[in-house]
């Protein structure tokens, strides 16, 4: 009887306790639940994506329709060599191959990382591993990177693999992959994008699945069915 006594003593004190703080708890605790939820649609309303392809044309695009006025061209070390040459007029005008990124959403990028993976278009065989960081890019403010160097001018090659590393203003992390390979004539290739949560990353956008497409030109006459 005393130990039930006693329990019952015990617990009447607990209660009591509870009722007593509660008062200061439950704001608290709305409080903390209240902004983890404003937190996470912030989070949401600036969740920031990009865009990434390749488009060949003119030294500093001059004359693309579609170039953004203020958009950042960004120079690689391995292109030194070949625009110098452009620049002093020791070499010929050439089409320029570059990597295009555009990002899409309401937030500012920061800490952009990028690395991008070429390869002979034969054989497969790596000859550039580009791994360069991006300044602060404005809300859909356009980056192109050239490709090509003096030394591989000429030689068939494709994008194999671009990772763009980026933080968004509200300090989300992304990862972008973008993976690409060759069967025969076909380009097939993979895009995900993926956020960090805490040590893990979760994707939260896939295209592609590696679907093929083919580059069409109109300088072949294809037969046509019966």
């Amino acid at each position: 009887m005393m130990e039930a006594g006693w329990l019952t003593v015990t617990l009447q004190g607990v209660w009591g306790w509870i009722k007593d703080w509660s008062v200061f708890i439950v704001p608290v605790l709305a409080f903390f639940f209240a902004r983890l939820g404003s937190n996470w649609d912030k989070k949401l309303e600036y969740r920031t994506f990009l865009d990434v392809g390749t488009i060949v044309h003119n030294y500093r695009l001059k004359g693309c329709p579609t170039l953004k006025t203020g958009s950042k061209m960004i120079t690689p070390k391995q292109f030194a060599t070949l625009e110098e040459g452009l620049l002093d007029n020791t070499l010929p005008p050439v089409p320029i191959t570059y990597l295009q990124i555009k990002p899409f959403g309401k937030s500012i990028i920061t800490s952009c990382r990028v690395k991008v993976v070429l390869k002979e278009a034969k054989n497969g065989t790596q000859i550039w591993l580009l791994d360069i960081s991006l300044p602060i890019l404005n809300k859909e403010e356009e980056v192109y990177i050239p490709l090509d160097s003096l030394e591989m001018k000429g030689s068939g090659y494709f994008v194999r693999h671009v990772k763009i590393d980026y933080e968004t203003q509200v300090g989300e992390k992304f990862q972008f992959i973008q993976n690409t390979f060759k069967v025969n004539e076909e380009s097939h290739f993979y895009e995900t994008t993926r956020v960090r949560k805490f040590i893990f990353l979760k994707s939260i956008q896939s295209k592609g699945d590696k679907a093929g497409y083919v580059t069409l030109t109109n300088d072949k006459d294809y037969p046509q069915k019966a």
